[in-house]
């Protein structure tokens, strides 16, 4: 095997671990009989306990067809009667209502219409459709819900400026949108965030907004000194939600929002939070779960940080805020609610390990699967 193939098979074995890595830790769960405790192992947790009040929420959890066997999106459709579930395994999307049975589905393995190699985003235009990005393909495929059932709209090749990796696509009243990694790959450090205007076939147009990029380790990679992105550094978490992009730094909880109307930056939202320290609690926790000495180069970032990130998560619905607290691994999970009628922050616990999740109509949704691999799709009410 030549040079260039180690290279890419080690840099391949890496990215994708490190992408299971980062989808484990940072996203959350919850279940149908959790009560939370008032004793948090997590010094920070506990700090964040004595700061806000918890606020009282109740959940349901519905056990979902054995045919969902990988969910990695959901998007809430219909006037919020039925979900659509990527599934990532099968590459289909399910279709089902809000007792989890399922109404219809879509697409299959493959690179015809409406087929997918890989699920790389989904979002819901404010015109009721589904957007699917499937970053291998680089498409954008269009569904409509009609009379419950999912149906195919039309399917578009996408285009990415040199150096630009699409990361999603938001369809407004105002336009198309799409947010763009700009980086020369792994050999340098630099690499910034981009929000673009888009034409309807999803081609950029003119740029509107600079985020900054996420923070890179050096790490050698098969002999060559790379900057891959690490799961524990500096970076952003965003959300899209009507006319805003809104966006926050995981080691901060000043959210700002982009409106694409007004063409105006504003900050949105500022919580008080302590910075987090790092502390042997975490770190133990940390090692126990992924096991430092496996990949001891990588996890030194996390033994060799002062102070640790807050964020993992930030969900917006009609301007009420949700933001995750990052929990150290398998821990229960903080989530601060700001209400904006009440204009006051609290708080309330979801456990641990589950994925994808979102927030609509005054319920937070996410699937959680249970050790035998059954998924559930798991509901928050306030």
């Amino acid at each position: 095997m030549n040079l260039f193939f180690q290279i890419k098979a080690s840099m391949q074995k890496m990215f994708f671990i490190g992408a299971l890595l980062t989808s484990f830790i940072s996203l959350i769960s919850c279940s149908s009989e959790y009560s939370s405790s008032d004793n948090f192992s997590d010094p920070y947790i506990e700090t964040l306990s004595s700061i806000f009040n918890e606020v009282s929420v109740s959940q349901k959890s519905i056990p979902l067809s054995s045919s969902i066997v990988q969910p990695v999106f959901i998007v809430v459709v219909n006037n919020g009667n039925s979900i659509v579930v990527a599934d990532n395994a099968k590459k289909t999307l399910f279709l089902i209502n809000q007792e989890g049975e399922i109404l219809s589905q879509a697409g299959m393995n493959g690179r015809g219409p409406g087929e997918y190699e890989m699920f790389s985003g989904m979002h819901l235009g404010y015109d009721d459709r589904i957007y699917v990005k499937d970053s291998s393909l680089r498409r954008i495929t269009t569904y409509e819900v009609v009379n419950n059932e999912i149906r195919l709209f039309e399917t578009n090749k996408y285009e990415s400026p040199e150096s630009y990796q699409l990361y999603n696509i938001y369809v407004t009243e105002y336009g198309n949108f799409g947010l763009y990694n700009e980086s020369e790959g792994y050999h340098t450090p630099e690499n910034r965030f981009l929000l673009y205007l888009l034409d309807e076939e999803f081609k950029p147009i003119e740029q509107k907004l600079i985020v900054p990029g996420e923070e890179r380790q050096p790490m050698n990679v098969a002999g060559f000194l790379m900057y891959p992105p690490h799961d524990y550094t500096d970076k952003y978490i965003w959300h899209f939600e009507g006319d805003t992009f809104y966006y926050v730094n995981n080691y901060s909880s000043l959210v700002r929002g982009f409106n694409v109307n007004t063409w105006k930056d504003k900050i949105e939202l500022e919580v008080s939070l302590p910075e987090r320290t790092a502390n042997t609690y975490y770190i133990s926790a940390a090692d126990e779960a992924y096991n430092f000495d496996s990949n001891k180069e990588y996890w030194s970032v996390l033994e060799d940080l002062e102070i640790l990130p807050i964020l993992s998560g930030i969900w917006v619905d009609d301007q009420d805020f949700i933001l995750s607290i990052r929990p150290a691994p398998n821990d229960d999970i903080m989530m601060l609610s700001f209400n904006n009628e009440k204009k006051e922050i609290s708080y309330f616990m979801l456990p641990s390990e589950s994925g994808a999740s979102t927030f609509s109509l005054d319920t937070f949704y996410t699937v959680k699967q249970d050790s035998t691999g059954q998924s559930h799709l798991i509901k928050t009410y306030f």
